[in-house]
């Protein structure tokens, strides 16, 4: 008997995949904090910046009060480049994604999953991947292979999906910045990623009528960001948000 459903019952099954990116130090991190029941998957020393502070960001807020106390964290460390290690030493990193993935299969613990920062994640691949071969450019290939399959793998599980990434700045035959999208290493995955989330959502400083200046979620492209990619494919944000996920998780989802 074919298993029809209905598409709310579809979209809440698989959760929101989310592509964010913007400057360094704009507070990436911190968003972690915004989302309810996270899991935050850090491959940076950046968790620092989940303090106190953060409190004063969003005042009376539940969600990030709790997480400020109780952010449940999963290390991947960089360890291709730590001297002499045995092969299962430096597969340790690749060994706990696998480990990761099986266990969001099939346990509900979590409502949303944050890679910060997916940039330093597949560059910590590329490092094991670059150890394993003489050609360098065959370590690319390895790595677009299995990061491509990871995602896929990561659009299929039933939590919220947050991948944060780092700034890539491509240029035109005269030096000049034509395009700024999330990075990660290897032209294949640079340019298919925004294609397989259902959003991407620029992290960036805006600034009002009146001259204010806040930090906003940029959804879709404007005159103002126009070198950017940005994407809203359920049409249910708005060109700027304030940057808090679970809000914007519900707001998708229709909630």
């Amino acid at each position: 008997m074919l298993d029809i459903k209905n598409i709310n019952q579809v979209t809440r099954a698989h959760g929101v995949k989310i592509a964010l990116y913007g400057d360094s130090g704009i507070g990436k991190t911190v968003l972690a904090t915004t989302c309810r029941n996270p899991l935050l998957v850090s491959s940076e020393k950046g968790t620092t910046s989940i303090n106190q502070k953060v409190l004063s960001y969003y005042p009376n807020d539940e969600i990030v009060a709790h997480n400020v106390q109780n952010m449940a964290v999963l290390e991947i460390e960089n360890v291709a480049n730590n001297g002499t290690l045995t092969e299962e030493q430096i597969s340790a990193p690749i060994k706990k994604l696998v480990e990761l993935l099986n266990f969001l299969k099939t346990d509900n613990t979590f409502e949303t999953v944050i890679f910060d920062s997916f940039t330093e994640i597949a560059e910590i691949l590329l490092a094991i991947y670059v150890t394993q071969v003489k050609d360098n450019r065959k370590a690319y290939v390895t790595l677009n292979e299995k990061l491509n399959n990871f995602i896929k793998a990561c659009l299929d599980l039933p939590q919220n999906i947050v991948f944060i990434c780092q700034l890539n700045e491509a240029t035109d035959e005269n030096g000049n910045v034509s395009k700024i999208r999330p990075s990660l290493p290897g032209k294949r995955l640079l340019e298919k990623l925004p294609y397989m989330v259902d959003e991407v959502l620029l992290y960036k400083y805006i600034t009002d009528a009146q001259g204010n200046r806040s930090r906003a979620l940029v959804t879709t492209l404007d005159n103002d960001f126009s070198n950017f990619i940005a994407k809203d494919r359920c049409g249910n944000l708005d060109v700027y948000e304030y940057p808090h996920l679970q809000n914007i998780i519900n707001k998708i989802r229709g909630f």
